[in-house]
């Protein structure tokens, strides 16, 4: 097993803080950096080190080891901010991969430009998500993968309840992969009440066999899921 990876997340905001977090929970290292000292102080008992600190301040960003992080990711909501930093990451600090959050496409290609390896772009994939799923209410969840492919959990169409993946034959007919199944199992409480659990079935064997409620969980081209979300 290789060794884990040191993040560092530049700006603590709402998706910030929860990228730093989320990390730290995960058990990476995290320095999490910021120029407000109360986000400093709401986060530097969840992450390994919190740094209060302008996120121009190249002498600073030195002094604290950034050169030595695996993975950047820029949370900066001022645009000409997240443009110098990339900038400085990519070509000064020679940092391996640097991830940042863009506000809208124009920013978005100047980062492309810059050399920064992902851009994301979270207002507009939670709005898209959230108009995909008003549309279509039978999707629980999309999952961006790249410009053709997305991974998609989409509650399992009547018209595949009481049949085995085999004979379906996802990747025959629809040219998509399925690799799990949600469902919720039946249980009892210790006062004998029926309740449900979700479980989780990863890589489904062939021969499993979709019921009622199960929730498919999806890879492949857009235009391919399109069509089992039409079913």
């Amino acid at each position: 097993m290789g060794e884990k990876k040191f993040f560092a997340v530049i700006g603590l905001g709402s998706f910030g803080y929860y990228v730093a977090t989320k990390l730290a929970e995960k058990g990476y290292e995290v320095i999490a950096i910021d120029i407000d000292e109360n986000k400093i102080d709401d986060i530097s008992n969840k992450v390994t080190h919190a740094i209060q600190l302008n996120a121009l301040d190249e002498k600073g960003l030195k002094e604290v080891g950034l050169m030595d992080v695996d993975v950047a990711i820029i949370a900066i909501k001022d645009i000409a901010t997240s443009i110098l930093l990339s900038s400085f990451l990519k070509e000064d600090l020679k940092i391996k991969y640097v991830v940042a959050k863009a506000s809208d496409q124009k920013h978005g290609k100047v980062l492309e430009k810059i050399g920064v390896d992902r851009i994301i772009y979270p207002e507009i994939e939670s709005a898209e998500r959230l108009a995909k799923n008003l549309i279509s209410p039978s999707i629980f969840d999309i999952i961006e993968l790249s410009s053709s492919h997305n991974l998609v959990e989409i509650k399992a169409p009547d018209i595949f309840v009481g049949k085995t993946l085999e004979e379906i034959d996802f990747r025959k007919r629809f040219d998509i992969n399925i690799i799990a199944i949600k469902r919720n199992q039946p249980s009892t409480t210790e006062t004998y009440k029926l309740s449900y659990e979700e479980s989780i079935i990863i890589s489904p064997s062939p021969k499993e066999r979709i019921i009622e409620g199960d929730i498919l969980v999806m890879v492949g081209l857009k235009e391919h899921l399109e069509k089992i979300e039409k079913l």
